[in-house]
C-alpha cells in the first residue's frame, strides 16, 4: 500500500452554520428573528477575535485506515471527543496490509524497496510463525499471545481508527498536520480529512473561513494550498 491507500470515510457529522451562531446567542437572550447575514456576521466575529466555544458544537465522525506510525501521531493531539482503533488483542494484525512509501525507490539512502520489504516481512513472519505455534500448542493462551506478538510487527502496518472530533480540535490538528513540514504521510491524511469536510457541506460559511485564517493561527503555518486543492 502507498499513500494513495491512506484512506478516510467520514462517517457522520453534527452542527451547521446555524448551530454555532445560534449558540453564540444564547448568552444574550438574542436568538429570535436572526437572518443568514446576522448569522455570518457573528460567525466572523468568533472567528475573528478567537471565540471558539461556540464552534465546538460542530463535531465530525471519522474512520481512516493508516499506518501504525501514522496512528501514534493522530493519537498525540487533545482529541475531546470519542476515539477508539483496531485492537492488537482481540484481531490478527498481520492480516492487515502494509505501507510502502511512494518515494522509497527515489531517495538516495543505502536502500530501496526490496532491503525495506525484507525487513517489513521478517516482523510479520515472526508474528504468523509464532502465534500459528501458540494456537497449534496451547490454544487457550492465543489472546495473551496477540497481546505479545504485536510487539514484532513492524510500524508500517496498517491499521484503523475511529475518530470524532470537534471544530476546534480539528483546526487545531489541521493547522499543524497540513504544514509542509509535517511528515508526508500525515499531510496526505490531514488532506483528506479537509476534503471530507468540504463535501459535507454543514458549515459552508465557517469552513472557508476558518481556512482563509490558516485555522486561527496568528502565525500562518507554511501551507501548500495548491497541492491541497489539487488533491482529491
Amino acid at each position: 500500500m502507498s499513500s494513495s491507500d491512506i484512506s478516510v470515510k467520514l462517517l457522520g457529522y453534527y452542527g451547521t452554520d446555524k448551530d454555532i451562531a445560534h449558540r453564540a446567542w444564547v448568552s444574550t437572550d438574542k436568538c429570535k428573528d436572526r437572518t443568514i447575514e446576522d448569522e455570518q456576521r457573528v460567525i466572523k466575529m468568533l472567528v475573528d477575535k478567537g471565540h471558539t466555544s461556540p464552534l465546538e458544537i460542530v463535531s465530525f465522525d471519522f474512520e481512516m485506515v493508516i499506518p501504525l506510525f501514522v496512528d501514534r501521531q493522530v493519537c498525540t493531539h487533545r482529541m475531546r471527543n470519542a476515539c477508539v482503533g483496531m485492537s492488537g488483542r482481540y484481531c490478527s494484525l498481520s492480516d492487515m496490509d502494509v505501507y510502502t512509501p511512494d518515494d522509497l525507490n527515489d531517495l538516495d539512502i543505502g536502500f530501496g524497496i526490496n532491503e525495506y520489504w525484507d525487513a517489513v516481512c521478517a516482523g510479520r513472519l515472526a508474528y504468523t510463525n509464532l502465534y500459528e505455534g501458540v494456537c497449534e500448542i496451547r490454544p487457550e493462551m492465543r489472546r495473551r499471545a496477540r497481546e505479545i506478538l504485536r510487539n514484532v510487527l513492524p510500524q508500517s502496518q496498517m491499521t484503523t481508527r475511529r475518530i470524532q472530533m470537534n471544530l476546534v480540535s480539528l483546526c487545531n490538528f489541521l493547522r499543524q498536520r497540513l504544514d509542509k513540514h509535517a511528515q508526508k504521510e500525515i499531510r496526505v491524511l490531514a488532506i483528506k480529512m479537509l476534503h471530507a469536510m468540504r463535501d459535507a457541506g454543514n458549515i459552508p460559511y465557517t469552513l472557508p473561513l476558518l481556512e482563509q485564517c490558516n485555522f486561527m493561527l496568528e502565525r500562518a503555518p507554511d501551507i501548500d494550498w495548491e497541492e491541497i486543492n489539487g488533491r482529491q
